[in-house]
């Protein structure tokens, strides 16, 4: 569904040409704001894994080393590293204007690397970067921008307003995604809603089928496995709600219906400090 949405931001003549010489690929300049591998970097991962390389030829682009980079070094995919700040950051709104102001300065390495390779397609993975975008528009080149994130109390920053940031990445997209009805409803009044496709992550069903019952969670928690075991697993802090599953399960308690919760992840502290007084008061 994401390659045809690539194929909806072209021309049918344009499409036409470079699908019959299969030699001439269209090329999908991919750009991911972390080289680490959290949510957003798995589902940019999978969507390299899937996409249809008889047609498209990816080039990815990530600001240094990391995990995510060696999984796409073993794809065998052309990788370039371009080291710049994020213009939306979690920070004070200074330190974020000057990141902002820093990545905008990489954008001669983004527009020499469109030129380079003859790039068909940008397409920026999350709402973090925008060097990218800039340089697409610079270029002439369609821009697809996959935004993953409700800024709305979100510990991200952003220097402008949030009205004012929707409205910049509608002005430098071609078209957008959203992995949400919840995340594409922030462009209502802003981006027309042919420009905004919501397509919800992906997951790799057979990874879990396969998987062997080894209740080894259950052992290493010295917890009955006869009992459902729950996992919030990711980032720990007050915008993921953890709370909500914190209660949840209160109520699981008070009916006698025997569960247990573990939420995995890194802790912002003083939210790690309020749901641990929480299971204690509930």
């Amino acid at each position: 569904f994401c390659n045809f949405l690539f194929i909806f931001t072209m021309t049918n003549k344009n499409i036409e040409q470079k699908v019959n010489n299969i030699s001439n690929k269209i090329k999908v300049l991919y750009i991911s704001h972390s080289s680490n591998f959290y949510g957003a970097e798995q589902s940019f991962l999978f969507l390299l894994q899937n996409t249809n390389r008889k047609v498209f030829e990816p080039i990815v682009v990530l600001p240094g080393k990391g995990y995510l980079a060696d999984k796409i070094r073993d794809f065998g995919l052309k990788m370039n590293v371009i080291q710049a700040p994020r213009w939306i950051d979690i920070g004070e709104s200074t330190t974020v204007l000057y990141n902002a102001l820093q990545e905008v300065d990489s954008l001669r390495d983004y527009i020499n690397l469109i030129r380079e390779e003859k790039i068909d397609i940008v397409y920026t993975n999350t709402i973090t970067k925008v060097a990218g975008a800039i340089a697409s528009r610079l270029c002439g080149v369609p821009h697809i921008w996959h935004i993953r994130e409700i800024l709305k109390g979100h510990p991200l920053t952003s220097f402008f307003s949030l009205e004012s940031t929707f409205k910049l990445v509608e002005l430098l997209s071609d078209n957008i995604i959203a992995n949400s009805k919840a995340t594409a409803a922030q462009f209502q009044g802003i981006a027309h809603e042919n420009k905004i496709r919501v397509v919800y992550n992906a997951i790799d069903t057979p990874a879990f089928m396969n998987a062997p019952a080894s209740n080894k969670l259950h052992k290493e928690l010295t917890l009955d496995s006869d009992y459902p075991l729950v996992g919030i697993i990711g980032s720990i802090h007050k915008h993921k709600n953890h709370e909500d599953a914190v209660r949840a399960f209160a109520h699981l308690k008070k009916w006698g219906v025997r569960a247990n919760l573990v939420i995995i992840g890194e802790a912002n502290e003083q939210y790690k400090k309020f749901l641990v007084q929480l299971i204690k008061d509930l």
